[in-house]
C-alpha cells in the first residue's frame, strides 16, 4: 500500500467548552483565549487515558488495519502496543522514547528531546484527541467564521502550509477540522470529523468514533477511521507500564533507527 502521511497539525478527544464560551462576549472575545487554545488547555487537562484503538485506512482498493492498545499518563509517559498487523511496541519513560518489533534482537531509543517528525507528533499527541493538530495553532491569531448550519461556532487560523477551521456543534463540542489550501477555503486538503462522543467528566467528551479523509491531488482519497473502545480517562495506571526493563528484557537499544531494522 502506498504511505502517504495525513497533515500533521488532529484524531480525538473532544472537550465541552461551552462552560469556558458561556460567559464570553462580543466585547471582550478579542482578550480571551482563541477558541484552539481553549480546547488544547481542556485537553491537557487529562491526566491519565488507556484505551484500544482500531485502525482502519483504505486507499483506492486497498485496506489496512492497526489494532493497538494505549496508556498515557500526563504529562511525559506513554506506552502504545500496536497489536496487529504488526507486533511492536513504543515506550516514552519521561526522557527517552523506546521502540521495539516483536521478534527483532534491536530497538531503537533516543532521548524525548530529540524527536522530530512523526516520533514527535506520536508523543506530543493525548490518544483519542487532535491535540497533535492544536499545539500548531494554538497561538496563532484567529479568525471568525460564520456559522454552518451544522456548526454554530466555527474559527479559522493561517497556519504555515494550510488553513485551518475549527468547528463545535450545538453542544459546544468540536466536531470537524478541515485543512484548506487557502484561506478563502475552497479547495480542501483534509478532513477530520468525530462523533458518538462519550461525556467522561463535566467538561470533556471523547469521541469513539474519528473519521479522517485526504483529499489527494489527482481526485483520489484516503480515507482513515478510527473506532475507541475499552477507554478508561483519569484512572490509575500500573507504573510499570511506563517502564521499559518490563518489556524489553534482552534487546539491545540503539540510537539509529535504521541500525534497528532486520
Amino acid at each position: 500500500m502506498k504511505k502517504v502521511f495525513l497533515p500533521m497539525l488532529v484524531v480525538t478527544c473532544v472537550v465541552n467548552v461551552s462552560p469556558i464560551l458561556s460567559n464570553i462576549t462580543l466585547a471582550d472575545e478579542k482578550k480571551a483565549p482563541s477558541l484552539a487554545a481553549q480546547l488544547y488547555a481542556s485537553y491537557k487537562n487529562i491526566k491519565t487515558i488507556s484505551c484500544r484503538i482500531r485502525k482502519t485506512t483504505t486507499f483506492e482498493n486497498k485496506t489496512e488495519r492497526l489494532l493497538s492498545r494505549v496508556y498515557y499518563k500526563h504529562p511525559s509517559l506513554l506506552h502504545v502496543d500496536n497489536i496487529a498487523p504488526r507486533n511492536r511496541r513504543i515506550i516514552a519513560d519521561g526522557k527517552s522514547l523506546y521502540y521495539h518489533v516483536h521478534g527483532h534482537s534491536k530497538g531503537f531509543s533516543t532521548n524525548l528531546k530529540n524527536l522530530k517528525g512523526s516520533m514527535l507528533a506520536l508523543f506530543q499527541n493525548i490518544p483519542g484527541t487532535p491535540v497533535e493538530h492544536l499545539i500548531k495553532i494554538k497561538n496563532l491569531p484567529e479568525t471568525q467564521i460564520p456559522p454552518s448550519e451544522k456548526f454554530p461556532l466555527r474559527r479559522g487560523y493561517q497556519a504555515d502550509k494550510f488553513f485551518v477551521l475549527l468547528s463545535c456543534d450545538e453542544h459546544n463540542r468540536l466536531g470537524q477540522i478541515d485543512f484548506f489550501k487557502t484561506a478563502e477555503m475552497k479547495i480542501i486538503g483534509a478532513r477530520y470529523s468525530y462523533s458518538s462522543f462519550l461525556k467522561v467528566n463535566n467538561s470533556t467528551w471523547i469521541p469513539k468514533v474519528h473519521k479522517a479523509v485526504m483529499f489527494l491531488p489527482d481526485g483520489k482519497n484516503i480515507t482513515e477511521t478510527r473506532r475507541i473502545d475499552n477507554l478508561t480517562v483519569d484512572k490509575p495506571i500500573a507504573v510499570t507500564m511506563f517502564n521499559p526493563n518490563t518489556f524489553f528484557n534482552g534487546v539491545i537499544f540503539v540510537d539509529k533507527f535504521e541500525d534497528a531494522k532486520e
